[in-house]
């Protein structure tokens, strides 16, 4: 993601966040819709895990990456890295920013395959 985000580690605003940008298909998702779960709006998510050397120690970690998109263009991704032995969490990030549009610095892309 590039533009304007905010990054969240351990559940602590960070003052900034980095230029890193990261991707996953969509294919398997859930939506929801508007008021389902209190008066939250409608939302999509998806995630996926995939086993990776850690690129912050030794060894493999399995990066969890999970996607929120609600219908208000809020966009939430959550980053995580997991021991692969005992699921425990290693690196915990959340992304908050909105699709990016002319009328917005968000930094959220999205881009479909025919």
């Amino acid at each position: 993601m590039i533009g304007e985000c905010d990054l969240y580690i351990d559940g602590e605003k960070a003052e900034s966040s980095p230029e890193a940008v990261g991707g996953m298909d969509m294919e398997t998702f859930e939506w929801f819709p508007a008021g389902l779960f209190g008066d939250h709006p409608a939302f999509v998510v998806a995630s996926e895990s995939v086993l990776i050397e850690n690129p912050r120690g030794d060894g493999y970690v399995i990066n969890y990456v999970k996607i929120r998109v609600e219908e208000n263009g809020s966009v939430t991704v959550t980053a995580r890295y997991l021991n692969p032995q005992n699921h425990e969490i290693l690196m915990d990030e959340t992304f908050k920013t909105q699709i990016f549009s002319k009328q917005n610095e968000g930094a959220a892309y999205f881009y479909a395959d025919e």
